[in-house]
């Protein structure tokens, strides 16, 4: 865990999003959401802003002896308060998160819209240090986050997911912002995965992947940074998946065949893949321009041929497959062409049996 100055290191900023992009209160689009996450001690403070017509704004800490509401209400942007008196939160509360030494607990925005506030949220001290949590500002709106006046620095990566192949040098580029100090240190660590970090200390760390695997391999990483008065940032995570390179199946549509008009057809398609943890997941038939057939997404659909149109001696159709191996990745079309041609011994009120192909 990670000390702050005065503060214990029983208190840890934990995985969330830190804001300062400042967004309205009142003007926000209906999916607009913003929702921070930190850790208390054995609690978890959980804020949201959402600027819907039935949107709301509140403030909650989730652990010790249940969860608690800022203020005991969720503040809904049309002006409406939704009262939560037996969730209120108490100093008690707070007291559960740390086993105690929380003091001078308030508790901003507790009455009326917060539209009508100039700050919803909570200040308290903690071992001499001032902490404060909240959203700031009536019609242009941030989150706050400070600690000892010292505002909380924001870690971020430049990608969250990767996808490499065995033995590949990999990176793990990341940045820091402080709103009143700069990024000191930075600190990556091995979360899942059985790998070692070159650079752990820098904003740019970096590992070898494994030379040889046989099914795919899940790391998660954890970068954490520090400004310049020994605050950490909420920890920000990169996730690498290391797999073996994906070939792409080969799908083989049939033989052709020569068929009687009003006979049961069934293809016969299948697929192929070289790599040895895939499967064809998927079979996908195309027929000429308005031709149906049953379970196109089987490997062996069926049809009945058409009746051949006067005048016409013979017809051929072209029919495409195309397979999706388990991990998406789809094939080159193969064609298999169908000939239509009535047999010599034909008799129109005669069934035809289904013919395989």
């Amino acid at each position: 865990m990670l000390g702050f100055g005065k503060v214990t290191k029983r208190f840890i900023l934990a995985a969330g999003l830190l804001l300062s992009t400042h967004q309205s209160a009142l003007a926000l689009s209906t999916t607009a959401s913003l929702s921070p996450s930190n850790q208390f001690g054995t609690c978890e403070i959980i804020a949201s802003l959402n600027g819907s017509s039935s949107g709301s704004a509140y403030i909650a800490v989730s652990g010790g002896s249940g969860s608690k509401w800022v203020g005991g209400a969720i503040y809904n942007n049309n002006g409406n308060v939704d009262p939560r008196p037996n969730e209120a939160l108490t100093l008690d509360h707070l007291n559960t998160c740390v086993d105690g030494g929380v003091t001078n607990l308030v508790q901003a925005g507790a009455s009326g819209s917060f539209a009508g506030n100039s700050f919803m949220g909570m200040t308290f001290d903690y071992n001499g240090a001032a902490y404060q949590y909240g959203f700031s500002g009536a019609s242009d709106t941030s989150w706050v986050a400070s600690v000892g006046g010292n505002s909380v620095p924001v870690a971020s990566v430049a990608r969250q997911f990767q996808i490499v192949v065995p033995g590949a040098s990999v990176e793990l580029t990341g940045s820091g912002t402080d709103s009143d100090g700069t990024i000191a240190s930075y600190a990556w660590t091995v979360v899942d995965g059985d790998v070692t970090l070159n650079n752990a200390n820098t904003d740019i760390a970096s590992f070898t992947a494994p030379a040889t695997i046989d099914q795919p391999l899940y790391f998660t990483f954890k970068l954490v940074v520090t400004d310049d008065q020994g605050l950490a940032s909420a920890p920000v995570f990169a996730n690498v998946t290391v797999e073996n390179p994906n070939t792409a199946p080969v799908a083989n549509a049939g033989e052709p065949k020569t068929v009687a008009p009003g006979a049961e057809v069934t293809l016969s398609g299948s697929g192929t893949d070289a790599d040895a943890s895939d499967t064809i997941a998927y079979y996908e038939w195309t027929g000429p321009d308005g031709f149906g057939f049953d379970e196109p997404s089987s490997a062996n659909p069926y049809f009945v041929a058409p009746e051949l149109g006067d005048g016409e001696l013979e017809r051929d159709m072209e029919f495409s497959l195309v397979v999706t191996d388990s991990r998406g990745l789809a094939s080159a079309p193969a064609f298999v062409t169908i000939t239509e041609k009535p047999s010599q011994s034909r008799k129109p009120s005669a069934l035809r049996p289904r013919q395989i192909i």
